[in-house]
């Protein structure tokens, strides 16, 4: 048995060659009395298609459904026989041992029951688990191979065969002719050879031949042939001819001929085959160049580094040219020689001339790359021949006109680095993005920390600052300045402990200066003896040395501690 796939691989492949006709062949042997089901298309007891030899009653059948077609016939005999069984639409053709067995119109279309049918197997022997079941069948359809023909010049396929055969020649005067060859024994006289008999059969030329439209004087009688012909008759165009597709056709006075076409060689009939005038040494290709056989001739290709000069000639290609075909760099200089082509690179470039690198003699550093002989391209924010030179972002800024734009945005200060520059926000305020992405420095309220001013002092913010002012309702505040633990009041001046001088501008305002001696005579003036300090004597007596040390003290207050700007959780105290 055959799976239901092979059955529609039948299928397939007898849709695809658009057919509704199909050969079933086997070889048998069948002993006497013996019944049984040779092949089948079936599922179960319901056969699309099922043919069958009973050895009882001599007899073979084809059965499709309820359909029963009987043929006499004794196929169980004991001995082999070859059946074919041929189906082309409802009719059916049964050959044994290639002999005619009987031809009918069936009353049914066995290949439309099998196209029609689903889920069907193929068994081969009888359709039961016990006899000639096939689990792994396999049908292959395949094109008949032909053996080889033998040597004739007229083979003939018979009807109902499909491999040419040649037929029985014929031996006339001493001679063998081929089955369909003619040959004329005298004028008007032709004879054929047909399957080993040669029949003759004599022509009337007043009947046969064509009438002629030259003069009777030019019509003149070709030897072997019955009818005459006019002088100068085209026989390659009137006549035909059968010379060889690659032979030309040449007229003769009375006849024609076959020539091969130059390339070939041949009989000029039969044979015309190609010339292969490189492996003969029967070519004009010159020095530098290479001789490539083609079908009728031959064609001359030039060596590399050669051009043509015409069909058979090279000469040497400048590839150096202006527009040539050379890969030198554009810092190297091109040589040409023969047949080729040199590249080297140009003074302050090294490489091989196909690849060239500019040569500096000095390292370009901090991240520069050497762009021409000695030629430094510095990286954004270095100068200088070899890039050694660090770019003032921040002084060519404080130098630039407004109109170029600044580096920083407002209340920022810049900062210039080796290689680039960092915006800094001032005192008093801190950095911030705007709407539009770009940095800003934005001014800090102060007084939004709880201790920004002592106790009982309002905080008053102001641009990248603030003051603490005495309230208007409180008589008794003073809004002096906080330094090394003393109040004092605004407007007076003071020695600190290193004998430099302050003054309170405002409130929480210091200003301290230090040493001189215009300063130190006016503070130390008898006018001057209020200050706030409590050994202001102590530091005017000093005012007669030269010796005194001198600080600047920041204008800073020691109620507030100073936060770093790029770590956070440092912080300095006061002062």
């Amino acid at each position: 048995m055959v799976s239901s796939d092979w059955v529609d691989r039948i299928r397939a492949q007898v849709s695809e060659i658009g057919v509704n006709d199909f050969t079933i062949s086997a070889i048998i042997k069948q002993n006497p009395n013996n019944v049984g089901t040779i092949l089948a298309f079936s599922k179960g007891l319901l056969s699309a298609l099922e043919i069958q030899s009973s050895g009882r009653k001599n007899e073979l059948r084809v059965i499709s459904g309820s359909l029963v077609e009987t043929f006499p016939f004794r196929l169980a005999d004991g001995s082999w026989h070859r059946l074919a069984i041929t189906f082309s639409a409802s009719q059916v053709d049964i050959l044994v041992d290639c002999m005619p067995v009987s031809r009918r119109v069936l009353k049914f279309d066995p290949v439309t029951a099998i196209f029609n049918s689903l889920n069907m197997s193929i068994w081969i022997g009888q359709k039961t688990t016990s006899h000639f079941l096939y689990q792994k069948g396999e049908i292959l359809c395949q094109p008949v191979q032909c053996p080889q023909a033998k040597s004739c010049k007229n083979p003939i396929s018979k009807p109902g065969e499909c491999c040419p055969t040649c037929l029985k020649q014929c031996y006339f005067r001493r001679e063998t002719y081929d089955h369909g060859e003619t040959i004329s024994i005298k004028e008007c006289t032709h004879c054929k050879c047909t399957d080993g008999t040669m029949q003759c059969k004599k022509h009337d030329p007043e009947k046969t031949c064509p009438p002629l439209t030259c003069p009777l004087k030019d019509q003149v009688i070709v030897p072997g042939e019955c009818c005459k012909v006019c002088l100068g008759t085209d026989y390659c165009a009137s006549h035909g001819h059968l010379c060889h597709s690659n032979a030309t056709c040449l007229n003769l006075q009375t006849t024609y001929t076959c020539q091969c076409k130059e390339g070939f060689t041949g009989d000029g009939v039969e044979l015309c085959e190609d010339i292969d005038e490189c492996l003969l040494e029967r070519h004009h290709c010159a020095r530098n160049s290479k001789c490539v056989n083609t079908i009728g001739g031959y064609s001359c290709e030039c060596a590399s580094g050669y051009k043509k000069v015409n069909q058979f000639q090279c000469e040497d290609e400048n590839e150096c040219a202006v527009n040539g075909s050379n890969k030198c760099h554009s810092h190297s200089t091109c040589t040409n020689t023969k047949g080729s082509y040199m590249c080297a690179c140009n003074p302050g470039y090294t490489g091989n001339g196909i690849q060239c690198t500019p040569i500096c003699n000095q390292t370009c550093e901090n991240g520069g790359i050497c762009i021409a002989p000695d030629v430094c391209s510095c990286r954004a924010g270095w100068d200088g021949a070899k890039c050694e030179t660090d770019i003032d972002e921040c002084f060519q800024e404080r130098n630039s006109s407004l109109e170029t734009g600044a580096l920083c945005p407002a209340n920022a200060l810049c900062v210039n680095k080796p290689g680039w520059y960092l915006c800094q926000c001032m005192d008093g305020f801190q950095a911030s993005l705007a709407q539009s992405g770009e940095a800003q420095c934005i001014d800090i309220n102060e007084c939004s920390e709880d201790d920004a001013c002592p106790v009982g002092l309002e905080c008053v913010n102001t641009v990248g600052s603030y003051e603490c002012r005495c309230s208007s309702e409180d008589h008794h505040c003073s809004s002096g300045c906080w330094n090394e633990g003393r109040l004092h009041p605004s407007g007076s001046n003071w020695f600190r402990q290193d004998c430099s001088i302050c003054n309170c501008e405002s409130t929480d305002n210091i200003s301290c200066s230090p040493y001189s001696e215009d300063l130190c005579s006016q503070i130390c003036s008898p006018s001057s003896l209020n200050m706030t300090d409590e050994n202001p004597l102590q530091c005017c007596n000093k005012c007669a040395s030269p010796n005194i040390t001198t600080v600047v003290s920041p204008s800073i207050s020691n109620l507030k501690t100073c936060q770093h700007q790029l770590y956070p959780n440092l912080h300095f105290k006061s002062g």
